[in-house]
């Protein structure tokens, strides 16, 4: 088999496989082709949800290989609604378990394949053909990883003031959501991902103008990124993890909610 390192050198795989046999081998073929496979320092394999999601963190995968059964409480479906919600990354499913209830899962992802694994192994050809396919749609997700906003920002902790604002480069798909506090109408509080909250000095409604689609205005105090919506407690009160969001009344209508139930 021909190595095809054509127009894919140095794109970020994360691969996870709890298989140590099968991992080395599906990264010697993902380097002979000119994919770039991301590790641990030290480490020779990742093979559980912490590890693959602090990779993450420290490098953004376009590509994402992952078996379903892998070690620890949180499988592979996890990992690949963290990639997809935070990276925008294309996802490929290696694995066996083509059951109804984990297809079920699956289907909920965007930019998901699956390959199923036999009990030979997997298919050479039948990856790096898939893997072939994905390029052209790779452009769109690197643009959309690569969207951002520079805004004069400081860190949210500190006390408020004219004084101590940088330029940053905020990403959108980084930032969770934007809101402004009682005691400050005319500040943005940013959460980002990461955990991180910034301030910047401008109104909601002049933030809101920057924002992209995925970004929805759900009260008079309150942006969120519909890409992090966990789940729902009824048509119009949503969840971001554990931060309970309420639509406004004045923002209760019909573009409103499709926009917010996209990504259920």
């Amino acid at each position: 088999m021909t190595p095809q390192k054509k127009n894919i050198e140095g794109i970020n795989v994360l691969l996870v496989e709890d298989d140590p046999e099968l991992f080395t081998a599906l990264r010697k073929l993902l380097d002979a082709n000119g994919y770039n496979v991301l590790l641990p320092a030290g480490q020779t394999i990742v093979d559980n949800y912490d590890t693959a999601i602090a990779l993450c963190r420290q490098n953004m995968p376009v590509i994402a290989l992952l078996d379903i059964l892998i070690k620890g409480k949180k499988d592979g479906i996890d990992i690949a609604d963290f990639v997809i919600k935070q990276h925008f990354t294309r996802v490929v499913f290696l694995s066996g378990m083509n059951h109804d209830s984990y297809l079920r899962r699956i289907s909920d992802l965007h930019l998901s394949d699956f390959i199923v694994k036999t009990t030979g192994g997997f298919l050479p050809d039948q990856l790096l053909t898939t893997l072939k396919l994905l390029q052209p749609a790779l452009a769109a997700s690197a643009a959309y990883r690569e969207s951002a906003v520079s805004l004069s920002v400081q860190p949210a902790h500190i006390k408020k003031s004219s004084e101590g604002y940088q330029t940053r480069k905020i990403s959108w798909p980084m930032l969770k959501f934007a809101e402004t506090l009682p005691s400050e109408k005319n500040y943005v509080h940013l959460t980002l991902h990461t955990g991180e909250m910034l301030r910047s000095n401008m109104s909601l409604t002049a933030f809101q103008q920057l924002c992209p689609p995925e970004l929805v205005r759900i009260s008079r105090h309150c942006i969120i990124n519909t890409r992090y919506i966990t789940g729902k407690k009824s048509n119009w009160v949503y969840f971001l993890d554990k931060k309970e969001c309420t639509v406004g009344d004045t923002y209760r209508n019909r573009e409103v909610h499709d926009s917010l139930n996209k990504q259920l």
